[in-house]
């Protein structure tokens, strides 16, 4: 039985142009990309920012564990529950949604994983920062579809909404 070659995007011999959006949706452009990252990048620094007055916070592997949790349960609930979008996505009319399939709606599994992705190598000491810069530049040269690597990790694709 030959495999989809959708079914992973990352297996060799994955053909770019058989890769998929879902519905009439047009890509979100880069700009639009950003301004909501930054957006919830701001919404996640001031929950942050209200976790480390709590007592015992002083301690800085605490405080990156606090930070990386409140960075995955941001982003996964909202994309889970809140229709493929935080807050961030719906300032700037942008949704997530699965590539290769008819369902316009996100799994957990990927909602999860999309996030988890983006948010864990943040938490690498030393070359953390240099891996979310690569991930969220990932969009500026791959095409079709202008994934990041969190959205090929999930198989999803950033569109407007």
């Amino acid at each position: 039985m030959q495999k989809n070659p959708v079914d992973s995007p990352f297996a060799a011999g994955t053909r770019v142009s058989e890769l998929r959006v879902v519905g009439d949706h047009d890509l979100a452009s880069f700009g639009a990309r950003f301004g909501a990252a930054a957006l919830d990048t701001v919404v996640i620094a001031v929950l942050y920012l209200a976790c480390l007055r709590l007592p015992g916070m002083g301690n800085s592997v605490l405080a990156l564990v606090v930070l990386t949790g409140i960075r995955l349960l941001y982003g996964a609930l909202q994309l889970q529950f809140g229709g493929g979008r935080t807050l961030g996505m719906r300032a700037f009319r942008i949704k997530v949604k699965p590539v290769g399939t008819e369902r316009g709606r996100l799994t957990a599994g990927q909602a999860w994983l999309r996030t988890a992705v983006f948010a864990l190598p943040a938490a690498v000491l030393g070359v953390g920062a240099y891996l979310s810069i690569l991930d969220c530049l990932w969009m500026l040269w791959d095409r079709p579809n202008q994934q990041t690597l969190h959205d090929k990790a999930a198989r999803t694709v950033v569109v407007r909404a």
